[in-house]
């Protein structure tokens, strides 16, 4: 015996499961196929109280009265608990998706939604439609939106751009489609690589489609000290901002990283040593420095769950990057300096690429919800920190 509790939350789960194949079902006008629920009621749900059995018949029958185009059928049953014949109802069928989606509790989205986004889908141009129709329907947002209609028009319009220009050439802020900017682009550009892996039938992926429709875009610009090493006409001690092009001229012994802007100008290493500070968790921005996986990388940042993810990401890039004041020590004798880390956005428990020591103040930090920043610390401590670093410069394997 199902309840009509129990009854709403199997239709609904069920809707939910099916939402995709039933929105690109609409989209293609092709018809309903009803759906059954059996009711499974046997004597031993109601034992010998006739008057449960009563109350359970007629709140299903007041649940399927209630939805246009559901159906209620019955079985003829000699329970001998009773000890006569009774009409049991045995299965609920909906002939319709908007039956559907009244039977259900809860909703993906509201049956006006719904109909809303059958009429885009169905409106779909060539040669586009089909494949769109599949991509539209897996990522509903887009038809859920407000605007929907506008923003199909948009992604349509873009698309079929894209498609006639494989070479841009020009920026994404430049691209002759009404209503596309480079924020829209940025916001759909999962949805829009979703769709040419389909229309191609090729991998293509969103976060290289920028570079795949060679997109112009402006060069990295990095926070640098000791930029003399570089150019010529600058003094060790100024701050300058120089593109990769730059760097790449010359190759420094050796390169500091720090994450934030106050200690990448108070940090003090050998005048051969580049600064490179308030990167941020921009590391793979790195990629466009020469000579960056050909020497020694030093690099500190906050003592909390970011700065730690900022490490792993960072050895993607740089995988022999060595970390300074990174370790359980570091936040034991500067532990009365922590404020309170809301990690509310951080899951994981284990990062990629941490060394041991890492790996064990990562977990203390999330456990204890700390921050330690990094410009807390005392500079003189911190030099003192790289100096001994960078004169034995070698790093623990970080764990798989």
């Amino acid at each position: 015996m199902k309840s009509t509790a129990a009854i709403k939350d199997l239709f609904s789960a069920k809707l939910r499961r099916n939402i995709r194949a039933l929105l690109l079902s609409a989209g293609n006008s092709e018809s309903f196929t009803a759906i059954s629920l059996p009711l499974s009621a046997s004597a031993a749900d109601f034992g010998s109280d006739f008057k449960k059995l009563k109350s359970w018949i007629a709140s299903v029958q007041e649940y399927v009265s209630s939805i246009e185009g559901a159906e209620l059928e019955f079985k003829s049953c000699n329970w001998k608990s009773f000890g006569f014949r009774i009409d049991i109802p045995s299965k609920i069928t909906l002939h319709t998706v908007e039956a559907w989606f009244k039977a259900s509790s809860s909703l993906p989205c509201a049956y006006a939604t719904f109909l809303k986004a059958t009429v885009i889908l169905r409106a779909l141009p060539d040669p586009y439609a089909a494949c769109l129709k599949e991509v539209l329907a897996s990522d509903f947002y887009l038809l859920s939106s407000e605007d929907a209609a506008g923003e199909v028009e948009r992604l349509c319009a873009l698309i079929a751009w894209l498609d006639r220009n494989h070479r841009a050439h020009c920026f994404v802020r430049e691209i002759p489609v009404r209503g596309i900017d480079s924020k829209w682009f940025e916001k759909h550009r999962v949805l829009t690589a979703a769709f040419f892996t389909k229309y191609y039938g090729e991998g293509v992926k969103a976060s290289s489609i920028f570079e795949r429709w060679q997109f112009n875009t402006m060069p990295v610009l990095f926070n640098l000290r000791h930029a003399h090493i570089f150019a010529e006409g600058i003094a060790a001690t100024e701050y300058v901002k120089l593109p990769g092009s730059v760097l790449n001229r010359r190759r420094p012994k050796a390169l500091v990283i720090i994450e934030n802007n106050a200690t990448g100008m108070s940090v003090e290493v050998p005048d051969d040593t580049a600064i490179i500070f308030g990167l941020g968790r921009d590391t793979a921005s790195l990629k466009e420095i020469a000579w960056i996986k050909e020497v020694p990388v030093f690099y500190m940042g906050d003592l909390d769950c970011h700065g730690l993810i900022i490490v792993s990401e960072l050895r993607r890039t740089v995988p022999q990057a060595v970390t300074v004041m990174t370790d359980l020590s570091v936040l034991k004798k500067w532990r009365d300096l922590c404020v309170p880390d809301p990690t509310g956005d951080v899951k994981k428990e284990h990062l990629e690429d941490l060394t041991a020591q890492e790996q064990a103040l990562y977990t203390e930090l999330l456990s204890g919800k700390l921050r330690l920043e990094q410009e807390r610390i005392d500079i003189k401590a911190i030099n003192e920190a790289f100096a001994r670093s960078m004169q034995k410069p070698k790093m623990t394997h970080p764990q798989g």
